[in-house]
């Protein structure tokens, strides 16, 4: 059931409002995580790995000195923190 909770981005001004944001690349990105996978199936992906390992690992692809295009579950048997 988590995987099928909707994402909601909100701007928060300076002086504290809260303005719900309908259009935003974050929102896009969570929406097509990457070409092989919905939003729900990245998600579930994630709550597995959390829930199996105790750790959750995602790469974001994308250009050198921008926002990710793509995010990658990666295995977390695969990846050692040094």
């Amino acid at each position: 059931a988590g995987a099928s909770v909707a994402f909601d981005l909100f701007s928060i001004g300076s002086r504290g409002t809260r303005r719900e944001l309908k259009a935003h690349p974050m929102l896009e990105l969570m929406a097509r995580p990457n070409p092989a996978q919905s939003s729900a199936e990245f998600m579930q992906a994630l709550y597995k790995y959390r829930l199996i390992s105790g750790n959750a690992f995602v790469q974001g692809a994308g250009p050198k000195d921008g926002a990710p295009k793509e995010l990658y579950l990666l295995r977390p048997d695969r990846v050692a923190i040094i």
